[in-house]
Parts: C-alpha cells; sequence; structure tokens
C-alpha cells in the first residue's frame, strides 16, 4: 500500500492548498487570513484541510520546508562549469 503522503489526491490536495494560501497572502496578508479563507479558496472542506495541518503556522511551516527541499535537491544536481566556479555544498547549505 502506498504511503499516504505520496498519494497523488493527496499531493493534489495539498498544493491546492499551497496555492491558495499563497494567493491568500498577497491578498490579505498572512495574519489577516483563516483556515476558511483558505479552505474556501482550495474548494475543500475544513475537515480535509485538519487531515493534513493543524492550522495556518503548520501549513506555512510544512510549505517553508518544502520548499527549502526542492532548492536543496536543485542544489545538489547543480555541476560547476569548472573548478574556478566550483561552490562547496556546504558553504551554500548553511545560508538556506
Amino acid at each position: 500500500m502506498m504511503e499516504s503522503s505520496r498519494d497523488k489526491r493527496v499531493m493534489r490536495t495539498k498544493a491546492v492548498i499551497r496555492e491558495a494560501l499563497t494567493q491568500l497572502i498577497e491578498e490579505k496578508g498572512f495574519e489577516a487570513l483563516t483556515v476558511k479563507d483558505i479552505t474556501t479558496r482550495a474548494e475543500i472542506n475544513r475537515g480535509t484541510f485538519y487531515l493534513h495541518y493543524r492550522d495556518k503556522y503548520d501549513l506555512l511551516e510544512q510549505s517553508e520546508q518544502e520548499l527549502i527541499q526542492g532548492l536543496i535537491g536543485i542544489l545538489t544536481t547543480i555541476r560547476p562549469f569548472n573548478s574556478l566556479n566550483q561552490i562547496e555544498m556546504e558553504q551554500i547549505f548553511p545560508i538556506l
């Protein structure tokens, strides 16, 4: 059986929630938005939201972590053009 975090439905739901969060932060700012705002924009019910996140702060934190992990994944695939341009990954990761 697949892990729920790899289930395509779960991935789609989380993507819709993150997109709603991003739009609402741009429109209202993070502090002004509510879980109800997010669920209305994402067209999901509150129960679905709470299956994945404790609150809007948990959503923001998990979204940030996923973004950082994605950036690290991209950075680890980059190969320098030559030895003069080589940057050690240990120098990049602390910045993130």
